[in-house]
This record gives C-alpha cells, structure tokens and sequence, in this order.
C-alpha cells in the first residue's frame, strides 16, 4: 500500500496489529504477503506533526 492512497505523506512507524510487533519507521509504502484469505490490519503513527 502506497501511503498517498490513503492520504498519508513522508514516514511513520508502523505497528501490524494482528501480531503486535513493530515495524519501525516506513517510508511512502508497506507491503505484505497475504496468504488467502488473510487479512492484515495495520497502525501507522506518523514521526511528524504539522500544526
């Protein structure tokens, strides 16, 4: 997933929700490979704030 699809810019860290680990800061994109019928759910927090 391109972040711009989802209106996100720059980089965040990114935590896989399902699992509980971390994925440390991603830049513009994250992908994984999905058996089928498998699903992912992810949190991004984003490392900058524009006020």
């Amino acid at each position: 997933m391109n972040w711009s699809q989802v209106g996100f810019t720059g980089s965040g860290d990114v935590t896989d929700l399902w699992s509980g680990s971390d994925k440390d800061a991603i830049t513009n994109s994250y992908s994984a490979t999905l058996r089928p019928g498998e699903t992912r759910l992810f949190f991004q927090l984003r490392d900058t704030c524009v006020l």
